[in-house]
């Protein structure tokens, strides 16, 4: 489908030195199924649920990487739906790249609203879940804002906020507790941080959407460029991509005889 090619042409063309560049898209038409060729990062994930947490500088560092890249899917029509530490790869150079495009969208609107869920359970957003909501549909872009939330929870605590095994009742969770910094496994941390992370965290777990931070508040909030002295680098340029490009972005599987 045209759909298709438009997003895998788009995610072929772009460049950031943030997102694991995709290098071919192969569709094996006779298993209905595209395989992605990607380049190699070798240092792996860049955080393990239970490990050590991160110091608020270890974090920042990440999660400015982080919001640097989904910037620039956003501003060229991708949203990732999967953002989580799996899928974001350290480098050798200790830089993060956001990886693994499977369930990637691009939208010519980034207003229009969507209704189907996409992700991993505990990085989820509310309004994907909740039934009462979810019929009106939510804003795809700021489900990944919720995503970066989450991973930064992770970060400073070690573990997502809700990190329930039956995902049902995560999604309870989710959508009626509030941001659980006061729980006796959190409480120590809590204590520890500062005022402007614990912003940053209350803002993109925020559970109203239309009150949740954009990924815009996000590069100018005060933790991520400590207070403005560290902004983040200037936007790339939006991918422009040609009909050529378009009618080649998938490489039909070959037959082996």
């Amino acid at each position: 489908p045209l759909a298709i090619n438009r997003e895998v042409a788009i995610m072929k063309k772009m460049r950031h030195p943030n997102i694991v560049k995709l290098r071919e898209v192969i569709d094996d038409t006779s298993k209905k199924k595209l395989y992605m060729i990607l380049d190699l990062v070798k240092g792996g994930p860049c955080f393990i649920e239970d490990q050590e947490p991160f110091t608020e500088d270890q974090a920042r560092a990440d999660i400015r990487d982080i919001i640097a890249g989904i910037s620039y899917m956003h501003k060229n029509h991708i949203v990732h739906h999967d953002i989580k530490p799996d899928n974001l790869l350290r480098d050798i150079d200790e830089n993060i790249k956001i990886c693994d495009f499977g369930v990637s969208s691009y939208y010519e609107d980034m207003t229009a609203l969507i209704t189907d869920v996409r992700g991993t359970p505990a990085f989820i957003p509310p309004e994907a879940v909740n039934p009462i909501t979810v019929i009106n549909g939510y804003l795809p872009s700021l489900a990944d804002i919720y995503a970066i939330g989450v991973t930064l929870f992770m970060f400073i605590y070690g573990h997502p906020p809700y990190h329930e095994p039956n995902k049902y009742v995560l999604y309870k969770q989710a959508i009626n507790n509030p941001i659980p910094f006061d729980l006796d496994e959190n409480k120590e941390i809590t204590s520890r941080i500062s005022s402007d992370l614990r912003n940053l965290i209350e803002g993109t777990l925020e559970k109203d959407p239309q009150k949740r931070f954009t990924i815009e508040q996000l590069k100018q909030h005060p933790w991520v460029t400590c207070n403005g002295t560290l902004p983040l680098p200037d936007e790339l340029d939006e991918v422009s991509i040609t009909k050529g490009e378009l009618d080649m972005a998938l490489t039909p599987m070959l037959p082996l005889s």
